[in-house]
């Protein structure tokens, strides 16, 4: 099992950062996680390490849910693009410094999962983090590419090809969940921040 955790540090109004994550059970990702984080951070590694502390309760609970099943995971791995990040994952306070002293005890929740041996974490380089598609908006070549790895769908289709996706779009009910986007099938809408946009 592999999991894509990644955060944009204060990229919101407010200046609270987004978390962004996608798991993976083999091809394709499952479950994915995208959200304004609750709080507002001092760095990007503290916004990293509330990222994660937001996917692992997903990841862990996918984890129980496939073994309770009577699968076999070898390994739950988390990768993030942030060093300092993962040395606090890992050591929890002892790895604080000046700058991430302050942090809440409840992030290093993840401290004890590792130290369990029921996840590990591993440097991810941010060209290839797949958490990331879901932090920001992105377009061309790296946006394909990470559509390709999540929707497992085959690298060499068009986009033209992919007519089923405007379809889908076209046919199925959403829900509108918080501030989130919602489709809304009926009258072709796309609701975001409050604000209605029509579906050309």
């Amino acid at each position: 099992m592999h999991g894509w955790v990644d955060a944009s540090f204060a990229v919101h109004p407010d200046y609270r950062s987004h978390t962004g994550a996608v798991l993976s059970l083999g091809k394709g990702g499952v479950i994915s996680v995208s959200r304004k984080q609750r709080l507002n951070t001092k760095s990007s590694t503290e916004a990293e390490v509330v990222g994660v502390d937001d996917a692992s309760s997903q990841i862990l609970w996918t984890n129980y849910f496939i073994k309770a099943q009577g699968y076999q995971i070898s390994e739950t791995l988390v990768y993030q693009d942030n060093q300092s990040a993962i040395l606090l994952e890992k050591n929890g306070k002892q790895s604080s410094g000046k700058r991430t002293r302050h942090m809440n005890i409840q992030y290093f929740f993840i401290t004890d999962r590792i130290k369990r041996g029921e996840m590990t974490m591993k440097y991810c380089p941010a060209s290839e983090m797949i958490g990331d598609h879901f932090t920001k908006p992105f377009q061309g070549v790296l946006f394909r590419r990470f559509r390709t790895i999540i929707m497992n769908v085959d690298e060499t289709v068009p986009d033209a090809d992919l007519a089923w996706e405007r379809e889908l779009v076209d046919t199925m009910p959403q829900e509108c969940v918080g501030n989130n986007i919602a489709l809304v099938s009926v009258t072709k809408l796309v609701v975001h921040g409050g604000t209605i946009y029509k579906i050309e």
